[in-house]
């Protein structure tokens, strides 16, 4: 890696800590400069704006995320297994205790506006998520026949608003229980068999 990527990576790991761990609204440049050591030109020639800063934040966020996820439920075989996958990755990736919530959720109520940049990221990898509940939940409805009936809209937005539901409640509680509990409930979503 070259001597700027390391410097990039420098700021964009503060920047990782601080947002998620802060918010945007308390997060500052002149933290990630005083925390990095770097100067601050050198932060600004990297990331212009706080705004900019945000965006690579979510971006490298949504990236490490959704290919932790991916790659976890592209190992699974069994569909219902992966179908209750992305509720158990979840559940692993809550560290017990020290869970500020989904990281994209938070900027969405720090930033209101649907158009701003960084909202606009966060709302791309809800999105995304919401598309890779769908695909686990027609997955399921095209491989088990005893699933062959099921409303994939339905049980997919309900699968979601589980997951919602449980990160809120783990959060809040600064306890994985939660999680296991929506593992339940999503399991209870399919027709057994």
């Amino acid at each position: 890696m070259t001597r700027a990527l390391q410097t990039r990576a420098k700021i964009l790991e503060c920047a990782y800590d601080l947002f998620y761990r802060q918010g945007y609204q308390a997060t500052t440049v002149d933290q990630v400069i005083g925390i990095t050591g770097l100067s601050k030109p050198t932060v600004y020639k990297n990331f212009p704006s706080k705004e900019v800063l945000a965006v690579a934040y979510l971006n490298e966020r949504k990236a490490r995320e959704m290919g932790q996820l991916r790659e976890v439920l592209a190992a699974e075989k069994d569909p219902r297994e992966r179908f209750l996958g992305i509720m158990r990755f979840i559940r692993d990736a809550i560290p017990e205790g020290n869970f500020r919530g989904c990281g994209f959720f938070n900027m969405t109520a720090e930033i209101p506006d649907r158009s701003h940049p960084v909202t606009r990221v966060a709302l791309s990898f809800v999105n995304e998520f919401r598309g890779v509940i769908r695909e686990v939940t027609e997955d399921v409805k095209q491989s088990v026949p005893s699933c062959a009936d099921i409303d994939v809209d339905e049980i997919s937005e309900q699968y979601y608003v589980i997951c919602c539901g449980a990160i809120m409640a783990c959060q809040e509680l600064h306890r994985i229980a939660p999680a296991d509990v929506a593992i339940a409930q999503i399991q209870r979503l399919l027709p057994a068999g």
